[in-house]
């Protein structure tokens, strides 16, 4: 029987604060070169797997993550979002600071299992043996190429999985110096299991820990597996977990699998050409993409000099792991863990994906930096502190990317403008940006680059033509985008507002009440319901909407403010003026509201109340001459002439058109026997409102009190081709002409 070789790590002098020391420094570096990162929105997938995705709400549900998500088939990521959801709802900063964490502890794990690592360079001390294996984990965790997999949060499954694969490695080691080996195999074979439900690189676990004992503790594989049989039996059995998600996942919705849609030999193809991308992104983090779209080879002469590097590579590594078991444990490392997502089982959603190299990342850094180490001695720590600072300057640039879906996909489509999703996704974040020709523009590229690639482009483009006021277009946009995605409900929506636009109140009555049947049950579909059904004067139904709105979410001004008009629509003044009291209440700042409960007060005889809401109103938005106007209105009401003339008059020094004033500050004038005074907004009053009968008759008898009865005359004789059935103009005709 073969004894397994035991790995003490002897400790000098002010070994432990040195270790802590160094995870400080670790921890630390790691969480300054992410800290931009906290308020970086829900991006790409993170939307429907995280943001939009009911299981989450609950924790015993979120074990089942739903299908044709990123969480489907990895139920212990799924959980850690739904502790995220109970901990800060869809505010994104507590995701940041979970997926920062699993990395921190990653990080801290790789430089505990490396300061064991048997057979690498630790001279005759082990603060040595400390050091290196610090500097090799600080660049691992500031490598820019971590970014997608720590910042983008769909991807915290790869961090997750890299702590678990990390632990059950650095369990496996601290077994061989331990005194009773048996509770640290447990807690390897346990991280291993539960990883195996967190992604499928686990899969790799085992066969990448038969490699480091065969290369660093027994010397034979058999050996192995003789001396550690049910240790290697338990990491084995954790395939049956992954095999077994896998299936419940369906082959990732047929996105994964030999028959996603590509065949093997071209997607080995892409995979060589991406190979050599990731490992030129190690040497040189410089040109990195979010997203690299669906991109495959389109033939082998395309990728050719790809090819044949990485089978020689390949071919090098599989020799030299046969025949020098340590020399090649770091090529083998980065090849295997690739393996499941980077050679010819297709996963057609990514063919390229920079988050892949989270772990195989380690090898190429650790390889590097023993080369270094025992080429040059102590001063490769400083070259490697020194690549580590730079690292963290690059990594923390790279995630200012991250601070909008806009700045995020406006990089990705810089560097990939064949790329037809990024497009996709730009327009999306330039519709969630409010930036509706922007979107447009993004569209009409995403439909250049690729024309088969049609997805979301009609919701796209029907929601931008929608907020820019083309209505009719966009009617044709929605209800094509309606026909592609039936269940889409924000498309539901989008297409339900574009018909009550364009006068089809029953049609969107129709839409809004399938959204509600289809699980739409939300506050804002409720509220557009009742605003449609009061349109259409069907009133006790919409009153019903508008409180079930409010019972969905009891602080919704606009719902309290739209029940408020509805309901002096039908004269329950007194009734609206406490909605509208509940609105204002709820949103203070919001002039609209301020302004419509301020009318409702002057209904419900209330003019000093209405004054105050109106004052309000001017206090924050001193530039709203609508404010003013009613404020005028009300000091007329009251008497106070002189007040009303300066409110008036201060409106129309902000908005010199507005039609409304000219004539309520003409009427004033004419009162107070100020008639020339009048003339000009009377005037101005029909140059807004040339079809006003009414505003022409006004005119008319001003004129006619000046004198000017020819003028007059003319004024009438407008007023009876707008209008041949206005008595007063008749008469004021005829004792013109008399």
């Amino acid at each position: 029987m073969i004894t397994p070789a035991r790995t003490e790590t002897p400790q000098e002098p002010g070994g432990r604060a040195k270790l802590a020391a160094y995870a400080a420094i670790l921890a630390a570096c790691t969480v300054a070169a992410y800290l931009n990162t906290r308020s970086a929105p829900f991006v790409f997938d993170d939307v429907s797997s995280i943001a939009q995705n009911r299981s989450l709400s609950h924790l015993a549900t979120a074990l089942n993550p739903p299908l044709g998500t990123a969480l489907s088939g990895r139920p212990i990521v799924s959980l850690t979002f739904a502790l995220n959801r109970l901990i800060s709802g869809e505010r994104t900063w507590s995701y940041h600071a979970l997926n920062l964490l699993f990395h921190v502890l990653s990080t801290l794990t790789l430089f505990g299992w490396l300061r064991r690592f048997p057979g690498l360079p630790a001279g005759e001390r082990s603060g040595r043996r400390a050091a290196w294996a610090a500097i090799v984990a600080l660049l691992w965790a500031l490598h820019p190429i971590q970014t997608e997999a720590v910042t983008f949060l769909s991807e915290r499954a790869e961090v997750l999985a890299g702590l678990l694969f990390l632990f059950s490695l650095y369990a496996f080691v601290r077994s061989l110096s331990a005194p009773r080996p048996a509770g640290w195999l447990v807690a390897s074979i346990a991280a291993c299991a539960i990883g195996a439900a967190t992604k499928e690189v686990m899969f790799t676990l085992p066969i990448i820990v038969l490699l480091f004992d065969r290369a660093f503790v027994t010397g034979s594989a058999k050996a192995a597996l003789r001396v550690r049989r049910y240790y290697y039996s338990g990491l084995f059995a954790s395939w049956l977990i992954v095999g077994a998600l896998i299936v419940q996942a369906k082959g990732r919705g047929g996105t994964v699998g030999l028959h996603a849609g590509i065949s093997s030999w071209q997607y080995l193809l892409t995979q060589a050409e991406a190979i050599v991308t990731y490992l030129r992104l190690l040497i040189w983090p410089h040109g990195q993409v979010f997203d690299y779209g669906y991109t495959v080879a389109s033939s082998f002469s395309a990728v050719a000099p790809q090819f044949l590097a990485v089978t020689l590579a390949v071919v090098v590594t599989a020799f030299t792991a046969i025949r020098f078991p340590r020399a090649g444990f770091a090529g083998a490392w980065f090849f295997i863990i690739l393996a499941p997502s980077s050679s010819f089982v297709p996963l057609v959603t990514q063919t390229s994906a920079e988050h892949r190299l989270y772990l195989p990342a380690a090898a190429v850094v650790a390889a590097a930096m023993w080369c270094a180490f025992r080429w040059l001695g102590r001063p490769a720590l400083w070259i490697g502190a020194l690549l580590a600072f730079a690292c963290g300057v690059l990594t923390f640039e790279r995630n200012e990317v991250y601070r909008s879906a806009g700045s995020l996909w406006g990089d990705t489509v810089a560097k990939r403008p064949a790329n037809a999703r990024a497009w996709a996704n730009l327009a999306h974040a330039y519709i969630e940006e409010g930036r509706w020709a922007d979107a447009l523009a993004a569209v009409a590229r995403q439909r250049a680059v690729d024309p088969t690639y049609e997805r979301d482009a009609h919701a796209t483009r029907g929601r931008a033509l929608l907020e820019l006021g083309q209505d009719a277009d966009a009617l044709v946009e929605l209800e094509a985008a309606a026909a592609e995605s039936p269940g889409a409900l924000d498309v539901r929506n989008n297409l339900a507002i574009a018909y009550a636009r364009t006068g089809e109140a029953d049609l969107a009555a129709r839409e809004y009440a399938a959204i509600i049947a289809h699980g739409g049950d939300s506050a804002e579909t409720h509220n557009n319901l009742a605003n449609v059904l009061a349109r259409q004067h069907r009133i006790a139904q919409a009153l019903e909407e508008y409180a079930t709105a409010i019972r969905l979410r009891p602080r919704y001004a606009d719902a309290e403010a739209n029940w408020a008009a509805t309901l002096t629509t039908t004269g329950q003044v007194t009734e609206a003026v406490k909605h509208y009291a509940r609105a204002a209440q709820l949103a203070p700042n919001d002039v609209r509201i301020r302004i419509a409960y301020g009318d409702a007060l002057r209904l419900d005889h209330q003019p000093d109340e209405a004054l105050q809401q109106y004052r309000s109103a001017v206090a924050t938005d001193p530039n709203s001459a609508e404010v003013h106007v009613h404020i005028a209105d009300v000091e007329t009401e009251r008497g106070d002439n002189e007040a009303a003339e300066a409110e008036y008059r201060t409106a129309l020094q902000l908005s010199p058109n507005l039609a409304g004033a000219h004539h309520n500050l003409a009427v004033l004038l004419m009162s107070g026997g100020r008639v020339s005074e009048a003339l000009p907004h009377f005037a101005a009053t029909i140059a807004s409102l040339p079809q006003s009968a009414e505003a022409h008759h006004e005119y008319a008898l001003a004129l006619a009190q000046v004198g000017r009865n020819e003028e007059a005359r003319a004024e009438e004789i407008t007023v009876l081709r707008l209008r041949p059935d206005f008595p007063e103009a008749k008469a004021a005709l005829e004792a013109l002409r008399n």
